[in-house]
């Protein structure tokens, strides 16, 4: 982790909490004690319901997942990027059967059309808005990055 604060880097955490109730107080932990360490989340709800946390960004597919936004507080909505867990066309990938998209192209046709019926500066900021916000935020004695 040190590591990836000096580095400029991003964390990437895929973990759900629903069978280890006291994963979720220990990964939110972890982001606090972090606060110059960006860090992404994936799988879970508890994501979206975590607050202060400047430093965090939730993730979601087109589709289902995707349609949730616009229940989000502001708040929640703030940390919200957009993924697709999906590999190019011909290429393995361990999420087929899994989504309703079957490759990173069709995802990413999805997530536009579901990205333009967003409230008015909403599908931007999930599109790359709170990616880049939170990525170039200023840091205590550290230079901002790329």
């Amino acid at each position: 982790l040190d590591a990836l604060e000096e580095s400029g880097g991003l964390l990437h955490i895929q973990a759900g909490t629903e069978r280890e109730p006291g994963l979720r107080d220990s990964i939110i932990e972890l982001i606090r004690a972090r606060p110059e360490l960006d860090v992404l989340w994936f799988g879970s709800q508890d994501c979206f319901e975590a607050e202060d946390l400047p430093n965090l960004l939730c993730s979601v597919f087109p589709g289902a997942h995707l349609d949730m936004v616009s229940s989000f507080s502001s708040e929640a909505q703030q940390r919200v990027v957009l993924g697709t867990d999906h590999a190019p066309k011909g290429f393995h990938s361990a999420s087929t059967g899994h989504l309703p998209y079957e490759d990173i192209q069709s995802g990413v046709s999805q997530a536009r059309e579901q990205l333009s019926e967003m409230a008015p500066g909403v599908g931007e900021a999930v599109a790359s808005g709170n990616f880049e916000r939170v990525r170039s935020r200023p840091r205590a004695g550290k230079k901002t990055r790329p």
